[in-house]
Order: C-alpha cells, then sequence, then structure tokens
C-alpha cells in the first residue's frame, strides 16, 4: 500500500496503518539510534524516533508538496541532532563536575597522604641545578641532552630536528651525560 494512503489512514485511527508506518521506518529510526555519538543512548534515541514518526504523522499535511518519507526523515534527523546536543550539554556539566570534585579530592588525598615535602623541594632544586649544569655543555650536546632526556624524544625525532644522524645524537646525548656527570662529581 502507498504510503499516503497509510498516512491517511493512520490520521482517521487507523491502528494497522500507523503500525505498517512504524515498521517501514523502524530500520531508519535503528540507522539512526546506534549512530556512533549516540550510542550510548540509543534506547532512548529509538523511542524518540517512534515518537517522531508518531508526530509526524499526526501533523503532515499532503498539501505540502513533500512526500512523506522525505518529511519524516527530515525530521528524524532533526530530533536525533537535538536530543544529541541536549545530551551531550548534560555530558559536559556532569564531566566538568566530576573534574572539580576530582581536582578537590586529590588536593585533599595529597594533604592527607602526607606529602614529603622535603623530597619535593630536593628534587626541584636538583633539577634547577642540573638545568644549569647542562647550560655549560657544549650546544650540539645540550640540544641532544635536552631533546632525549628532558623532552622525551627519540632518536630519530632528535636527529631530524638537529639535521643530523641518530648515531650522532646517541653519540652527543652520550658525551654530554658524561660531562655533567664528571662537573657534578667535582662540586
Amino acid at each position: 500500500m502507498k504510503l499516503n494512503k497509510l498516512v491517511e489512514m493512520a490520521k482517521e485511527g487507523d491502528k494497522v496503518a500507523f503500525q505498517e508506518i512504524c515498521e517501514r521506518f523502524t530500520g531508519l529510526i535503528k540507522k539512526l539510534a546506534y549512530q556512533s555519538h549516540l550510542r550510548p543512548i540509543a534506547e532512548e534515541a529509538m523511542s524518540i524516533g517512534f515518537l517522531t514518526v508518531v508526530e509526524g504523522v499526526k501533523i503532515y499535511n499532503d498539501s505540502m508538496g513533500d512526500p512523506f518519507e522525505g518529511y519524516i526523515q527530515s525530521k528524524l534527523k532533526f530530533a536525533m541532532w537535538n536530543l544529541f546536543k541536549r545530551e551531550r550539554g548534560r555530558w559536559e556539566k556532569e564531566y566538568s563536575v566530576e573534574v572539580q570534585q576530582g581536582e578537590d579530592l586529590s588536593l585533599l588525598e595529597r594533604l592527607v597522604a602526607g606529602v614529603d615535602i622535603e623530597l619535593e623541594i630536593e628534587h626541584k632544586l636538583l633539577t634547577e641545578e642540573l638545568m644549569r649544569w647542562i647550560e655549560f655543555l657544549p650546544k650540539k650536546q645540550r640540544q641532544a641532552v635536552l631533546l632525549t632526556l628532558v623532552f622525551e624524544k627519540g632518536l630519530t625525532e632528535t636527529s631530524k630536528l638537529l639535521n643530523i644522524s641518530p648515531q650522532a645524537v646517541f653519540s652527543l646525548r652520550n658525551r654530554g651525560i658524561a660531562k655533567l656527570r664528571k662537573s657534578m662529581q667535582l662540586i
């Protein structure tokens, strides 16, 4: 039976026609509801989809000139998009609250845990001292040490940045580390 005829019958209260229309659009509703961004709320999206079809049947006017199928497809896409926007807003609010609570908890846990402040200060001072010693290295060695150890870049990536071979980076880094050890032992 033609879709427009089914719509007319459904408007008059024919439950079988309503069911037939819903069955015809079940595939599209599932396709839209199970998109990756709606998957966590797919059941709700399915419900919204069927409600949109029912609403579309009730307000569809044949004189608009649009075919019913295109009209429903458009309504379904907008309904799913609106659902996603609403849920995304809710997710963002929940996430921001969780992040705030998480920061508070981690600060509280940190205070309760009895962090060794001496150790942290010592670590910071040693890092600053090491950075001062690194400044005395020759330029290429300094760059190799900083890029590979401080910025944790690989030998290949560092070699591309310095326009030298990875073997040269390895050698420069090792010589720089050896100089740092020797200099720091003299203190």
